[in-house]
């Protein structure tokens, strides 16, 4: 009998280290989800005359928003797509996902170097760049 318990357990085991890896790759696509739409609007936002956090941050020159909303629409679609087909974008996409993480990292030094210190703005703005920052260290490139 010890040996039927202890194959419950392990199966019980499996069964509770699968479940979790559900959970995490749900959460996974769901983040990789979300950062990719957050880029592709950003960019398409750009594109149209706007900017998102970083764009207008770093950015006074039009061209130069123009470029990196076109870098962030397609890093974005690349993110997107990477959820249903996989990394099949390779070196290209990693390389603009850091180029989006180095125009992100400066937006958000530009960002403490502004305003007021330890303001509402202020606090919400860097809680933004946070999130955005590390969701992009997580996702997919």
């Amino acid at each position: 009998m010890p040996g039927k318990n202890k194959m419950f357990s392990t199966m019980g085991g499996k069964g509770k280290i699968m479940a979790k890896n559900n959970a995490g790759s749900i959460f996974y696509l769901i983040l990789n989800l979300a950062v990719g739409t957050l880029l592709a609007i950003g960019g398409i936002w750009a594109i149209n005359g706007g900017g998102d956090l970083a764009n207008v941050s770093v950015f006074a020159n039009s061209t130069l928003r123009l470029v990196f909303g076109i870098i962030e629409l397609i890093c974005g679609l690349f993110i997107i797509l990477s959820c249903f087909i996989g990394d099949k974008f390779g070196t290209f996409g990693n390389i603009l996902k850091i180029i989006v993480l180095v125009v992100w990292i400066i937006a958000a030094v530009c960002d403490l170097a502004r305003g007021s210190l330890f303001s509402l703005e202020w606090l919400y703005r860097l809680a933004l760049d946070i999130i955005v920052l590390f969701a992009l260290f997580i996702t997919r490139g």
